[in-house]
């Protein structure tokens, strides 16, 4: 468990978080969520002092809304978008996100309730406009998330810290999905080799596949090891979105500028970039070397090289994104 921290240090780390927002905050990992964001914005929401504090505190459980968003689990999202509300009721903003996420529930009159009530506040809210708008076309669909699925349950498990209860939901199933959100328990547990089990069975699966929020959960270690990165190599034609975006601005790996891309196919891009990390991973100098010199305007293999040349050691993962932060300042 994590220790307390005064407000004074509390108040310090949601300002970056606030100010660094949604992709910084994905990228920083599950770790980074339990260990640091939520302990301060405990302290802060249970300590404020100030009407700034109150809208900090709003802030920053909106964008623990959208975390827990990005990681499929509408329920936890829905808590923590009511309580940015509550801090805020001038807001509209969490209210359109309610609507989404109830949207996707297959919640659709619940939907609009909450649309509405952010019109009222502010009838220019564009989630709150398009959201309500779109009701109309969806109302014959079932939601996206259907009761009673166990992947959707593991997702929302995870999002309460509760990896062994993930696990229990998803038993035995072999879906894809299943299969990641398996990983996705293991990586909060920090049981890299049952992970890295997970990801080699999704390799030997058929069926397209997509990754987002699990380069959230993935454990530093299984980060850091080549093996992992072997195994997407091995399933890098059927991987539709590798959730590949640049460190400054988006989560998962960064990937190449767009100036360096105009003949290269997205399947070639995945392609490259997971080499470079298996390369950054076991440490090979001659592959970065390689990737550096084709791709000058491409940031990852450079510096990864620059810092092995001067240390003599791999870059890890907390590494990478201490580099990263160097970079932006």
């Amino acid at each position: 468990m994590s220790s307390h921290i005064s407000l004074t240090r509390a108040r310090s780390l949601m300002r970056v978080c606030r100010r660094r927002g949604l992709p910084w905050a994905m990228l920083q990992g599950y770790r980074w969520l339990v260990g640091s964001f939520l302990p301060a914005l405990k302290t802060l929401d249970a300590e404020q002092t100030t009407r700034a504090d109150e809208t900090l505190a709003s802030d920053c459980y909106y964008l623990l809304g959208d975390v827990y968003f990005c990681c499929e689990a509408p329920r936890a999202a829905i808590r923590a978008y009511k309580r940015s509300y509550r801090l805020d009721p001038n807001c509209a903003s969490p209210l359109g996100d309610i609507g989404e996420n109830l949207t996707m529930m297959g919640r659709f009159d619940e939907a609009a309730k909450y649309y509405r009530r952010g019109l009222r506040i502010d009838p220019t809210e564009e989630y709150c406009l398009g959201g309500l708008e779109s009701l109309s076309e969806i109302r014959w669909r079932i939601g996206l998330y259907v009761e009673g699925d166990p992947v959707w349950q593991a997702h929302e498990h995870l999002c309460r810290a509760q990896p062994r209860a993930a696990l229990s939901v998803l038993r035995r199933r072999r879906t894809i999905g299943a299969k990641r959100a398996r990983a996705m328990a293991y990586g909060v547990l920090e049981d890299a080799p049952n992970a890295l089990l997970q990801w080699q069975g999704i390799a030997q699966t058929t069926g397209r596949i997509e990754l987002s929020e699990d380069w959230f959960f993935l454990p530093d270690m299984l980060w850091d090891l080549p093996e992992f990165w072997e195994t997407l190599i091995d399933m890098i034609d059927r991987v539709h979105n590798l959730g590949v975006y640049d460190a400054d601005d988006e989560m998962g790996p960064p990937k190449l500028r767009e100036r360096d891309l105009s003949n290269y196919p997205t399947k070639r891009i995945h392609l490259l970039v997971v080499q470079c990390q298996k390369a950054r991973s076991s440490g090979n100098v001659r592959r970065l070397r390689s990737l550096a010199k084709r791709f000058p305007r491409w940031n990852e293999p450079r510096l990864v090289l620059q810092h092995m040349q001067a240390t003599g050691e791999i870059l890890t993962r907390r590494g990478y994104l201490e580099l990263a932060e160097t970079q932006r300042s």
